[in-house]
């Protein structure tokens, strides 16, 4: 079973292997009704588990958990009878909290856990029976693996209880809370083997034996993520079933690089390093682990917005929509984020809608255009579609900003790349430089600034109209940024040198690069939600070509997140906007009635209305249209999801800050979620807020956000801040 935030790599995996795969929408209580602890934000998408018992075409189902190692066959369990249709099967949980984790059950203590009075070999044959006179945790069950036989009743009636029962606002573990409540009664005990929690092994030492476990639980800290952090006993009996996985993994690896499915190795292998990377890099330190629980920044890391006057026009060398380069054909250099190519399956499509139409007729063609972009992205990732790879050649526009100033030394300053957000395009950012670049500090430690447009945004958008299609994926994006760095930057700064088009560099410089990065550069990175999201990608692609980076509330979420309706809010909202006006003036005029806009500074309003619109013969029209930005909206869960995944192996060498939404942080997943994902990758890592800005902090906040990078630039490039 997948949701629509699994990785489309997780689903080829799966496909490739012979393994069906089942879509499914995440499951879970009515809003409100159930909150998770901050300690336990894994569950958050638990509930989705009970979609198993919809699963109607089979007699009998196991499920297991994703944390499971199964280590040898339990083909048993699918003959195991069972007193009825709505009757289950499954192990004791333990309820032992071996960590005294405070926010458990008060009465989970060893006395009344239902593994303490089992010896073996008696486990084996008599599992934990459940009386009326046992202590109430003897009766849960623990839902890593759980024998069933759906049906739609089943089905029905779980659902029911789990819209309707008043006791959901008071489970502490999600669907195993509910599993034992509704099942009460109803489930057959399983001897431990069959779902070995893996602390049992020092928690429950005379029941366990090695030798006999078929299926290992890796409940709380996970093999590929954290070393144990108990007592000197529990470690090291934790260690043990720790380094099963590896020698799981070991032989997986060794298993798909002689497999005979092309590509598979392709596809996996990525992963497999990165986890590979991420436990050495924990194992190889003695460093204390910075705490992932927490991103709250310091009260002096906090800016408040004010309103002061803008700065004065800076005197700048701007080149805006003349320096181009090719990234669509084929390069010898290859640079690996990347999935379908550049998928063209027909010309380019369009939210325009015929004069005359309400609103509710314009709001059915934008439900139906929505519905064949999901359609279209859901039959791609199940491998029901597939497109050739569009070869036409592709453009991106870059402005290229020069402080109009000789330097007084010989120290190389900075250059700062730009990736904006979907819908937006490479002027967002000027108000921002404008702040920046305000002040003798600024202009001391900056060389050049690089702004991007995406191939389908902006001025870019305007170069590929003819060759845009229905599918964009964020990959590519991150593999441009690659090869703008990589073949396109010039070597050195020529701070009077106007060109149009970006020549490419030699070969022999390009690997340069790539070996050893920029010998007169410092390239910091910046980049914004779905920029953020590419940048990071790029980083962890080829990281020798950035000193440091920036991340401002990137797209960066884990696959259980719960997304909710936001995005495809987002998406169908993208179909039904306006895209003409009479003049820029009326433009302005239209997004200032609107609250989405009236919270951004006036002067980013004024250069989204002058440089994201452009003069046609009937009047001005958005660079990016609504249809290219709501397919961006569209592909919004493989990369980000790829990208979580891969944080903690981003090299530590390049200092990390995360600039992050202060009010609802909706793009990562909630405030819980992004508390861990700031610190996955721990060391050479800060993270901050802007008081008062929410998603949107280059449009809401530029002024801080200046402070905020002109601060982050002279912590890491050697330069006192002034301003």
């Amino acid at each position: 079973m997948v949701t629509p935030a699994v990785p489309h790599e997780a689903r080829e995996i799966l496909r490739l292997r012979g393994i069906k795969i089942r879509p499914v929408e995440a499951m879970g209580p009515e809003p409100g009704k159930w909150v998770v602890n901050p300690h336990d934000s894994r569950f958050i998408d638990a509930w989705t588990k009970l979609r198993v018992f919809e699963l109607y075409e089979y007699e009998r189902v196991v499920l297991l958990d994703a944390d499971m190692l199964v280590r040898k066959n339990m083909d048993e369990l699918m003959h195991i009878e069972l007193p009825g249709e709505d009757w289950i099967a499954g192990a004791h949980a333990c309820a032992c909290n071996p960590r005294q984790l405070k926010h458990y059950p008060v009465d989970w203590v060893p006395e009344n856990c239902a593994h303490t009075p089992m010896r073996h070999p008696i486990c084996l044959s008599s599992p934990p029976q459940i009386t009326s006179e046992s202590p109430r945790p003897y009766g849960l069950i623990n839902s890593g693996l759980v024998v069933c036989t759906p049906t739609p009743r089943l089905a029905a009636d779980i659902q029911t209880f789990l819209q309707t029962s008043p006791r959901i606002q008071e489970y502490a573990f999600a669907d195993q809370d509910l599993i034992w409540d509704f099942f009460t009664g109803r489930w057959k005990p399983l001897p431990y083997i069959y779902n070995a929690l893996k602390t049992s092994r020092f928690t429950h030492p005379s029941m366990w034996r090695d030798d006999e476990v078929k299926c290992v639980h890796y409940v709380l800290d996970k093999p590929w993520m954290e070393k144990p952090t108990w007592d000197t006993d529990a470690a090291d009996a934790v260690r043990v079933t720790h380094s099963w996985w590896w020698e799981a993994l070991e032989r997986l690896e060794r298993r798909l690089k002689g497999d005979d499915c092309l590509g598979l190795w392709d596809l996996v292998g990525p992963y497999l390093r990165a986890t590979t990377a991420s436990d050495h890099a924990l194992s190889s330190t003695n460093e204390p682990r910075t705490p992932r629980n927490h991103y709250t920044p310091n009260s002096d890391s906090t800016r408040k917005q004010t309103k002061l006057d803008p700065p004065p026009l800076l005197s700048l060398i701007t080149m805006r929509a003349e320096l181009s380069y090719p990234v669509g054909r084929a390069r010898r250099m290859s640079f690996r984020p990347q999935h379908l190519g550049r998928v063209r399956h027909r010309p380019q499509q369009s939210a325009r809608y015929p004069a005359g139409l309400s609103k509710v007729e314009r709001q059915a063609i934008a439900d139906a255009k929505f519905e064949e972009i999901s359609q279209l992205r859901s039959d791609i990732a199940l491998g029901y579609k597939s497109f050739p790879v569009n070869d036409a050649t592709m453009w991106m526009v870059a402005n290229r900003y020069v402080p109009n100033r000789h330097r007084t030394n010989n120290s190389p300053g900075v250059t700062v790349m730009l990736s904006h957000a979907t819908g937006f395009h490479k002027e967002i950012w000027e108000t921002t430089l404008r702040y920046l670049l305000s002040t003798p500090q600024g202009q001391a430690s900056i060389d050049e600034i690089w702004a991007l447009d995406a191939v389908n945004h902006g001025d870019s958008a305007l170069l590929n109209k003819e060759n845009l299609g229905e599918i964009f994926e964020w990959s590519d994006h991150a593999r441009d940024i690659l090869n703008f760095l990589g073949n396109y930057l010039p070597d050195r700064i020529e701070n009077n040198q106007l060109v149009r088009n970006l020549e490419r560099v030699p070969d022999q410089t390009t690997q340069s690069r790539l070996k050893s990065g920029f010998p007169h550069r410092k390239i910091v990175g910046i980049g914004h939600s779905f920029g953020g999201c590419t940048l990071a990608r790029a980083v962890l692609d080829s990281p020798s070509l950035f000193s440091s980076i920036i991340l401002l509330d990137p797209v960066i979420y884990p696959s259980y997140a719960l997304r909710g309706p936001g995005i495809d809010a987002l998406t169908r909202g993208a179909l039904i906007r306006r895209e003409q006006w009479p003049d820029r003036e009326s433009a302005q005029g239209g997004f200032l009635n609107s609250p989405f806009f009236q919270a951004w500074h006036p002067d980013v309003l004024a250069d989204y209305a002058q440089y994201g619109t452009n003069q046609d013969e009937q009047g001005v029209r958005l660079k990016c249209s609504g249809y290219q930005e709501a397919v961006t909206f569209g592909e919004n869960a493989r990369l980000p999801c790829e990208v979580w995944e891969m944080l903690p192996t981003l090299d530590e060498r390049i200092p990390l800050r995360w600039i992050m939404d202060s009010t609802s942080a909706h793009a990562t997943g909630g405030p819980d979620l992004t508390r861990h994902t700031v610190w996955r990758r721990p060391s050479n890592s800060s993270n901050t807020q802007i008081k008062g800005a929410g998603h949107l902090i280059p449009q809401e906040a530029p002024e801080a956000l200046a402070h905020e990078i002109l601060d982050f630039i002279h912590a890491h490039h050697g330069m006192k801040s002034k301003l």
